[in-house]
């Protein structure tokens, strides 16, 4: 459900901005592994602004050293809290896009957005 991507995209930025910060995921946050569980919009849109709002804070206090700092492996290769970050990047415009087809099809206008 458009919520459930909601959430997902939710708990993916958490998951991967803790792991690049080096710090812990908000407790209220769902897993980013698994099935995403189907939750009303108010509890969406507040997991949404958590992530986001808790992620820029632990940007803002990240020592510059933690950039190039390998976070977790991946396949095997290493990945650094920049490579990580990126991803969230990617995969949160990913499923924007996914969000805007989804919006559009039930002839709904999506939000106008600056990058």
């Amino acid at each position: 459900s458009f919520g459930q991507l909601m959430v997902h995209i939710a708990a993916q930025n958490s998951d991967s901005c803790a792991s690049a910060t080096g710090t812990k995921v908000p407790p209220s946050m769902p897993s980013s592994s698994g099935e995403v569980p189907a939750l009303d919009k108010q509890t969406a849109i507040k997991l949404l602004t958590l992530s986001f709002d808790t992620c820029a804070k632990e940007l803002d206090a990240m020592p510059p050293e933690q950039w190039n700092k390998e976070v977790y492996k991946f396949r095997g290769q290493p990945v650094l809290a920049s490579e990580a970050l990126w991803y969230t990047f990617t995969h949160t415009a990913h499923h924007r896009g996914q969000a805007e087809v989804y919006l559009r099809m039930k002839n709904i206008k999506p939000p106008a957005w600056r990058f």
